[in-house]
């Protein structure tokens, strides 16, 4: 039987809080769990956002802050003075 205390328990409000900002935006998102060991060594990072076109768009191993203001970012809306 597999242990599941060894699996990321944090993984489900990360993706409730990105899924929810890009349904706030209108942002189809598909969320994808690998877990593979031998995927580690590809993604440094526990948590990776990445495009269709698989451009790695953002990476961290905590959720962001603001995931709202991700998404705006990923789609291209934000505006920086």
């Amino acid at each position: 039987m597999r242990d599941e205390a060894a699996r990321p328990r944090f993984r489900r409000f990360v993706t409730r809080c990105l899924v929810a900002a890009a349904a706030q935006r209108g942002v189809s998102m598909v969320v994808l769990d690998v877990e593979a060991e031998e995927c580690a060594s590809l993604y440094p990072r526990k948590l990776v956002l990445s495009r269709p076109d698989q451009h790695v768009a953002w990476r961290g191993d905590e959720p962001p802050e603001d995931s709202l203001g991700l998404i705006d970012r990923v789609r291209g809306s934000s505006c920086r003075s």
